[in-house]
């Protein structure tokens, strides 16, 4: 079983955060303005990312951009209503 060092690690992530961001750049949901399958696996994989209690450069990457930080809010408020 491979393993990889945290540094190859954060730079996978950032390549699969950059691309969401990308997708996120003109539209509220990852493939238009409705949430769809993708939107609700990423939507809770990212906030717990962003809401890890261990201080991460991962961490830092996703709960320090405002876009994937609304994005996140929007897919929770559409897809899991409180």
């Amino acid at each position: 079983m491979g393993r990889h060092l945290v540094e190859e690690q954060f730079i996978r992530a950032n390549k699969d955060i950059t691309a969401i961001q990308t997708l996120l750049a003109d539209q509220p949901f990852l493939f238009g303005d409705v949430g769809t399958a993708a939107d609700a696996s990423v939507v809770p994989m990212l906030r717990a990312i962003a809401a890890s209690v261990t201080k991460t450069e991962l961490r830092e990457r996703v709960a320090g951009d405002p876009v994937l930080m609304v994005y996140l809010d929007r897919g929770r408020a559409a897809m899991y209503p409180a």
